[in-house]
């Protein structure tokens, strides 16, 4: 008996010791891509190995570990990730890595080694890569390289970008001094084109200078004696503030020769200030003059209807307009062209039903006017085909017109509020 005993007493050692040896059963598996790997065992330990640690402890041979003095180092693998996993048979599973390492073959008692003594390998391999001088970080062997073709790069686009600033540079200096040397010979009258201009069809001329630049007197007079010289015989000066008419009627003869403003077709009864420069009939307009004119032309046209016998319809055409206007005092000729001395917009507040069929042109600041400019812009003019083929007509009604399909239909405003939009 006390054999037998002592028989089954070595067969349950054995069988601890058999069962010390193995390590537990694996309960669970989880992949967290691509950062870690969890796994769980039958002894209740749980483990979370970083891809990091499981790529640097893989247990199959790569191409691409680095043997220094036989020592095995794998380097530069810190921000390495998981890819996917797969099963091997119920004993384990491969990883595949971002780095695209996928040979390695983790089985569950390797993973429970891994787990159990991660500390201690983590500092093992951290100790080694000091050993050697190495890094966790990856090598950044194409940095140099790939810093050197960014900066070639930017240094093509930045000559390209240099050059292309450069030739429109020098053709808009060549474009300036082209204009300038070109303005200077039609000045000395070198060039033929320019000597004789033919004005026919520029009967009436105007001109819009900026308030603040037409305070500059000496400019104003050179441009009257250009114009003058030229041979231009009816000129409108407009700017809005009325500093032409203020500077220009003291030194000027005033015009009192009737037989001159009918032969020009000048308004009777005018309320802008006309004078005479030479053989040059003025016209001179500010932005206040036609306000007041255009209520009392609304005004007169209003009392006509208003006084009318057949009130049903009233047919008003260009024509009554123009007369409507001349008897208020704000008539006058349409020139042909208009030249803008000053920014693009100062020429606003001219008498719009003046500028129907007008030809504008910029010609910068008055500062800088040259005698070639206005040559030029003369010349330019005079070889212009213009072809309005078109008579408008204003309709007024106090009820409903007769219907027609060229004349716009205005029946349904007052006679004040069509003048109105007629004017804009």
């Amino acid at each position: 008996m006390a054999a037998a005993a002592m028989g089954a007493a070595v067969v349950r050692r054995l069988h601890a010791a058999v069962a010390a040896a193995q390590p537990p059963r694996l309960r669970k598996l989880a992949m967290h891509p691509p950062k870690s790997v969890e796994v769980g065992f039958a002894d209740g330990s749980t483990f979370h190995l970083s891809a990091e640690f499981l790529r640097v402890y893989s247990p199959a041979a790569d191409s691409k570990i680095r043997s220094v003095a036989g020592e095995k180092v794998i380097f530069g693998r810190r921000h390495v990730g998981i890819m996917s996993a797969e099963s091997v048979g119920n004993y384990g599973i491969r990883i595949l890595f971002d780095d695209l390492h996928k040979t390695g073959i983790f089985t569950w008692d390797y993973l429970h080694h891994l787990g159990s003594n991660k500390f201690g390998l983590m500092r093992n391999y951290i100790r080694t890569l000091k050993k050697h001088s190495l890094s966790r970080d990856p090598q950044r062997r194409y940095q140099g390289s790939i810093s050197c073709s960014s900066m070639i790069v930017k240094l093509i686009l930045g000559l390209l970008w240099c050059l292309v600033h450069l030739v429109i540079s020098l053709f808009g200096s060549w474009s300036h001094l082209r204009n300038n040397l070109e303005c200077y010979l039609i000045s000395l009258k070198l060039l033929p084109k320019y000597r004789n201009l033919h004005l026919e069809r520029l009967a009436y001329l105007g001109v819009v200078v900026d308030s603040r630049e037409a305070k500059n007197a000496l400019k104003v007079k050179q441009l009257l004696h250009w114009f003058s010289t030229i041979g231009i015989n009816y000129l409108i000066l407009y700017d809005i503030e009325g500093v032409l008419k203020e500077l220009i009627q003291p030194s000027t003869e005033a015009s009192t020769d009737g037989n001159l403003r009918n032969s020009l077709d000048v308004v009777a009864d005018t309320k802008a200030s006309c004078c005479r420069h030479g053989g040059m009939f003025m016209e001179c307009l500010s932005g206040s003059d036609g306000k007041e004119a255009i209520a009392k032309a609304a005004n007169l046209l209003y009392s006509t209807c208003s006084n009318s016998d057949n009130k049903s319809g009233i047919i008003f055409t260009e024509a009554d307009m123009t007369r409507a206007l001349k008897s208020v005092g704000i008539g006058g000729p349409e020139p042909d062209l208009l030249l803008v001395y000053g920014p693009a917009r100062c020429h606003l507040g001219f008498p719009a039903w003046r500028l129907r069929y007008t030809e504008i042109m910029y010609m910068g600041p008055l500062e800088s006017m040259k005698y070639g400019t206005i040559a030029k812009a003369l010349y330019q003019f005079s070889h212009k085909h213009q072809n309005y083929d078109m008579q408008p007509q204003l309709l007024l009604a106090t009820g409903k017109p007769e219907s027609t399909e060229k004349q716009p239909s205005l029946s349904h405003l007052p006679c004040h509020v069509a003048l109105s939009y007629w004017v804009h």
